[in-house]
């Protein structure tokens, strides 16, 4: 990869993930302000996942030889447009659509990075580089929204986002030559703290490591415990937005504390990349991360009745948040790799999203009729139930069929 296109490849990354740190709370947090109602917030988080979901799974498979800066311009566009449009609208339908709009073309993005990064030069030397790029885009989105949402509102925060997706378009038109002719390294999508998917950090994996190791098909076990983690994930994150409001914090400190999640599993993952994880740790590692999200998400019940502070309760929980979730998306694309290789990822993924997009349905549903202790309990409950499946499904590096 020449100066020039790393330069700028790098810098649309960045500024791309700053926009998305940004908007990724302020799409949500201004469907409820328009109608009031938390319900508002979670319908918006579940029009995002369902698109994110189609996109990713059916989308980004039909570009695999087509993927080129081109692409990558158009999806950036289009994000900036869907938000500039949000900061326009004053109807719920309207920042509900333009949410699954947001969430298609989001989808699009790390995808066609990875893949004119393979094209540029070789993805395992490409990857880290994208990786920090987008952490410091993350964080100084974040920084920023922190600092500004008193002064400038959700909706213009919304605004400040579309204009960095929008810088990020246009120093991407810089690789509108670029065609991926390779695959880029595997990235299943995960949910950010705000119950909306993304892609996990990437990492290049040989991409042969099942098909060589004997590898079998996953079995029903695994997937039905990852299809009930992420469905539990997205009910208790999709509305906790709300939920953080009403506890008093403003939307300066919801920032802070994604924030705080964020750093906490950077320096997580780089204990892991240190660490040869061995597939039955990264099967116990699994397992104890979702056993963890039992007690994390049962946590702001006594929070919310005014048992415990939630000023020192909530930062203390999204630290566990992020820890837990560092363990979650380094040891599931392992897991998944080791058995069935590539396909093994790809149902890994497709049962992730379909997770993501019933979890912030039933949010919808929970949050009208049941209210805060309602989506906590019923994410507690799931997480366990999923920490059981999860830990009878217990794979061996000799017999990975046994999983």
């Amino acid at each position: 990869m020449d100066d020039s296109s790393k330069a700028f490849l790098l810098t649309t990354v960045f500024l791309y993930s700053a926009s998305a740190a940004i908007a990724n709370i302020a799409a949500g947090l201004y469907a409820l302000d328009i109608s009031g109602k938390t319900v508002s917030l979670t319908l918006a988080v579940a029009a995002y996942n369902a698109a994110f979901a189609f996109s990713s799974l059916v989308v980004v498979p039909w570009l695999e030889s087509r993927r080129s800066g081109l692409f990558l311009s158009v999806a950036l566009v289009t994000v900036s447009i869907s938000l500039a449009l949000m900061y326009l609208s004053r109807s719920l339908l309207e920042i509900v659509l333009l949410n699954a709009v947001y969430g298609a073309a989001a989808a699009l993005v790390q995808p066609i990075v990875l893949a004119a990064a393979s094209a540029l030069e070789e993805g395992s030397e490409a990857v880290p580089e994208i990786n920090i790029a987008s952490s410091i885009g993350i964080i100084t989105g974040d920084t920023v929204a922190a600092v500004l949402a008193k002064a400038l509102g959700v909706q213009g925060l919304l605004a400040l986002s579309a204009l960095i997706a929008l810088l990020s378009a246009a120093t991407s038109l810089k690789l509108s030559w670029v065609v991926g002719g390779s695959k880029p390294p595997l990235a299943p999508s995960t949910p950010l703290v705000t119950g909306r998917a993304r892609y996990s950090p990437p990492t290049h994996v040989p991409r042969n490591r099942g098909a060589d190791a004997g590898a079998t098909q996953i079995p029903w076990r695994f997937l039905a415990g990852v299809l009930l983690l992420f469905t539990a994930i997205s009910v208790f994150f999709s509305p906790m937005p709300a939920y953080l409001r009403d506890l008093g914090f403003s939307d300066s400190e919801i920032y802070v504390l994604s924030m705080l999640s964020l750093a906490t599993s950077t320096l997580v993952y780089e204990v892991l990349r240190r660490s040869k994880l061995a597939l039955e740790k990264a099967h116990l590692l699994l397992v104890s991360a979702a056993a963890l999200r039992t007690i994390i998400f049962a946590t702001p019940i006594p929070v919310f009745s005014r048992v415990l502070d939630p000023g020192i309760t909530m930062p203390m929980l999204y630290v566990f948040v992020g820890a837990t979730w560092a363990l979650i998306s380094t040891s599931l694309p392992l897991i998944a790799l080791t058995l069935e290789g590539e396909a093994g990822v790809g149902k890994t993924n497709a049962f992730m999203s379909i997770g993501l997009v019933v979890g912030s349905t039933a949010a919808s549903i929970l949050v009208h009729y049941g209210g805060a202790d309602a989506t906590c309990i019923t994410a507690s409950v799931l997480a366990l139930v999923s920490a059981l499946i999860l830990s009878k499904a217990k794979p061996t590096s000799t017999s990975p069929a046994q999983l």
